[in-house]
Parts: structure tokens; C-alpha cells; sequence
């Protein structure tokens, strides 16, 4: 049942900022974006057992942000791999969590930077938590 919501909340966090987050400088965040992100933040929490997909999501934030710097060159194929896939990154791990940029207000590499680091937290807290109950 947990998964249900977590999944109802992922998709209604990305409905909500979609177009905001596709149009950030234009378009700002609202405050339904900034509701939903933070009910999906929740329930990611109290969902266990999905620890490969925060360390997905925090590594792959963290190849936006090093790839939205745009300092590398053209001449690598890898790179240009890569960058052609920092879109699908961003609409499966940044705009569930857009919401927060009603608050923080930063240019988006840094606010994938943000977002990775919210994902090792929520991972770090699942581990503490699996860690206090298997010790129980």
C-alpha cells in the first residue's frame, strides 16, 4: 500500500511541476508543487527496501549537475552520451522534487546539486532506521 502512494505522489509531483519545471526562469514554482514535493518526500522516508533508487537518483543528479556546467568538449562521444540523457534524469528525479525551488530559488545545476544531496539524506535515514529495527 505504501508504494501506491509513494508512486501516486511520484506522478502527482511531476503533473503538478512539470511545466515549471521545463520553464523554470519564465515560470516559477507553486505552491501545490511545493505540497506534493513534500508528501512525496515523506513517503519516500517511510518507504524501505528502495535504497537502489535514491542511489540512482543521487548519482544520476550529480551527472546533470557536472554536465549542466557545460564545460566539457564536443569532441567526447561519452560526454555527449551522457548529456543526452540529463533530460530524462531531470523530469524522473528532479521534478518530483521542483517543488523545493519555491523556497531555495537557485539556478537548476545547483539545485540538482541540492536534490542529490536531499537523496542521500532520505537513503542515510533508511539505513539508520533498518539499522535501529534489525538491532531491536
Amino acid at each position: 500500500m505504501t508504494r501506491f502512494f509513494v508512486c501516486f505522489f511520484f506522478l502527482l509531483a511531476v503533473a503538478a511541476n512539470f511545466l515549471a519545471g521545463l520553464k523554470y526562469p519564465d515560470m516559477e514554482p507553486t505552491l501545490w508543487g511545493l505540497i506534493t514535493t513534500g508528501i512525496y518526500l515523506v513517503l519516500l522516508v517511510c518507504l524501505q527496501g528502495k535504497r537502489v533508487f535514491l542511489a540512482a537518483g543521487a548519482g544520476s543528479l550529480l551527472t546533470a549537475f557536472l554536465l549542466s556546467s557545460e564545460s566539457f568538449m564536443v569532441d567526447f562521444i561519452f560526454l555527449d552520451m551522457l548529456s543526452s540523457v540529463q533530460y530524462p534524469l531531470f523530469i524522473l528525479f528532479i521534478l518530483p522534487l521542483f517543488g523545493l525551488q519555491l523556497i531555495f530559488s537557485m539556478p537548476l545545476a545547483a539545485f540538482a546539486f541540492l536534490c542529490a544531496g536531499v537523496y542521500w539524506v532520505v537513503y542515510v535515514l533508511i539505513q539508520l532506521r533498518m539499522r535501529n529495527t534489525s538491532q531491536a
